[in-house]
């Protein structure tokens, strides 16, 4: 079986939880005995770059924020240099934290409160600036990677695969 690598825009620092880890919790879920391996890239530059750069990796996909609304994904490939490579190239829209606020009921049970109450009925792939959004909703309790390691292994991922169809086509192309 060949070995795929999955680079994803994340801390690689493991000093307030450890992303790979849960990110691979998450993926689990849906690749048993197919899982890549996971590589978090850090920003999204040092990302790309490191998708980029290390040739002797194959296959490889490519997950990062979009940070825009998903009718810009082609900017974004641009902006990125990642034209020849769009194929393995996958956003979370419009970052991470709008898969957490598709999925209110965790958000309620992990921050104590009735966040599901207050964004009810938004389609969050709309929701400018997610990481802002669940700070002022948990009045700033939301860390980026401490809540989010608590978070991504509790997410249902069938319910990203019909919300967020960048997570439906990666979970096929790893799949394959």
């Amino acid at each position: 079986m060949v070995k795929k690598f999955l680079f994803i825009e994340g801390t690689s620092v493991t000093t307030n939880g450890d992303l790979r880890i849960t990110f691979g919790k998450l993926f689990e879920k849906k690749l048993k005995g197919k899982m890549p391996r996971i590589i978090m890239g850090n920003s999204v530059n040092k990302t790309i770059d490191k998708f980029n750069t290390d040739k002797t990796i194959n296959p490889k996909f490519l997950l990062i924020d979009l940070d825009a609304p998903k009718n810009k994904k082609n900017n974004k490939i641009t902006e990125y240099n990642l034209k020849d490579k769009q194929k393995c190239v996958f956003f979370m829209i419009q970052e991470m934290e709008a898969w957490f606020l598709s999925q209110p009921e965790l958000l309620d049970s992990i921050f104590k409160s009735n966040i599901s109450e207050k964004i009810r009925n938004k389609n969050s792939e709309e929701i400018e600036k997610p990481s802002k959004l669940l700070q002022e909703l948990t009045n700033g309790k939301y860390h980026k990677v401490k809540s989010a390691t608590k978070l991504l292994p509790r997410l249902d991922p069938d319910k990203l695969i019909i919300q967020f169809e960048d997570f439906k086509n990666l979970i096929k192309e790893l799949k394959k």
